[in-house]
């Protein structure tokens, strides 16, 4: 039996932790709350997303964590 390893394969950053990942948040100025959009595992796709929801008028930020405990 053979492991092929995938490129969107990502190694966890600590041991019991969350592999790396950047978040994409919008600012919600009704209920004055950051929002989730969504969570990617390349900068670039989070910066994508992020400029995506700032063309709609959207303030909005990235979170990058990379060295998450399991427990939040």
């Amino acid at each position: 039996m053979s492991l092929d390893w995938q490129e969107s394969t990502i190694a966890v950053s600590v041991p019991g932790g969350d592999p790396r990942h950047f978040r994409v948040q919008y600012f919600d100025t009704k209920e004055m709350f950051w929002h989730r959009h969504d969570v990617y595992n390349t900068r670039i796709d989070a910066e994508e997303a992020l400029q995506q929801l700032a063309s709609k008028g959207l303030k909005c930020r990235i979170l990058e964590f990379g060295s998450c405990a399991a427990a939040r």
